[in-house]
């Protein structure tokens, strides 16, 4: 049983891996003219990345895999990005052996590390479009409700982070639901908000300083 579950995985890893190759083919072509249209910046936020990967074929597969790639820890589980813009994100986290845990349900680890992804791209992608934000998270709470099977998918709506000067407490509250609609689990990070002024560019060359 465990050979035939090794094998499974190997060939689910590979299957993965053809998915990303053909997501990133069709994909970095188009991210490549928005590059030249709009400048290199604006072509890698995460709203623009997605737009351009959603309509081409593989495209989430795309986005999905760097976000493993980017944090390895993260692809241990697989996530898979179904949605995200600036009215929400959500993320799936498709049910496999390894995930599980002795009592034959997902792992509260493996729940958590889907709360954690889900908050984190909606953060990141408000602080692409502040400046002076700064952001990190302080505290992880995972509040399990009932044994979590089959897919799962973690989703957070328009966030109303602070906008004044200083640092914050902001709370990202992750509800997990199960293919029929159950809450399975209820994931809470707790972010540090640091606002900044922003100097403009022609003043910081000048040398001189905003009151």
């Amino acid at each position: 049983m465990r050979g035939t579950g090794g094998i499974v995985r190997v060939a689910i890893t590979v299957l993965n891996a053809v998915r990303f190759m053909v997501g990133a083919w069709c994909t970095v072509p188009l991210l490549g003219y928005a590059a030249w249209q709009h400048g290199l910046g604006t072509a890698l936020k995460f709203e623009r990345l997605f737009k351009v990967a959603r309509n081409v074929p593989c495209g989430r597969d795309f986005i999905s895999g760097l976000c493993g790639f980017i944090s390895p820890y993260t692809g241990s589980i697989s996530p898979f990005v179904l949605d995200m813009s600036p009215d929400g994100v959500s993320v799936a986290m498709i049910d496999r052996p390894w995930l599980r845990n002795p009592f034959n349900s997902l792992h509260a680890v493996a729940l958590t590390n889907l709360g954690e992804l889900t908050s984190a791209l909606a953060m990141m992608m408000l602080q692409q479009s502040r400046r002076g934000m700064r952001i990190i998270p302080t505290a992880i709470n995972a509040e399990f409700k009932i044994k979590a099977r089959g897919t799962i998918t973690a989703s957070v709506g328009e966030l109303d982070v602070p906008t004044e000067l200083g640092s914050h407490t902001y709370d990202v509250v992750v509800p997990l639901l199960n293919e029929d609609g159950a809450e399975v689990a209820v994931i809470t990070v707790s972010w540090r908000v640091t606002n900044s002024p922003v100097v403009a560019p022609s003043t910081v060359a000048s040398g001189k300083k905003t009151e």
